[in-house]
């Protein structure tokens, strides 16, 4: 029995291999090619989101003054939501290149 804050959690071994396999029948469900297809979708479609955010904010930026139109704040703006989702890209790109093997650890673990 474990006391967290007043509330009792009773964690028994049997109930925890119930839902251990209760996990692994519903995983294997879903194929990993469908949720890996899945998950570059959706990454994908979150990346156009925060690109068109900064596009709309680099607009905001340039007609933010109604006298003083200068194109350098949106282009400051935009560089930097660029800049962020390319650093973005790079690292999903050296996941996946760990992931399989290519790019060796620092610390020499596995990945």
């Amino acid at each position: 029995m474990i006391l967290f804050k007043g509330f009792q959690f009773v964690c028994s071994l049997s109930n925890r291999r119930a839902a251990a396999y209760n996990l692994q029948n519903q995983s294997a469900d879903i194929s990993p090619k469908h949720s890996a297809v899945n998950n570059k979708r959706i990454i994908g479609v979150i990346m156009l989101a925060v690109l068109a955010w900064g596009v709309y904010h680099a607009a905001g930026a340039y007609w933010m003054y109604k006298l003083n139109h200068n194109p350098w704040r949106g282009v400051m703006v935009l560089g930097c939501v660029l800049g962020f989702v390319g650093f973005w890209l790079l690292m999903l790109n050296t996941r996946k290149r760990r992931l399989q093997g290519r790019v060796p650890r620092r610390d020499g673990g596995n990945p």
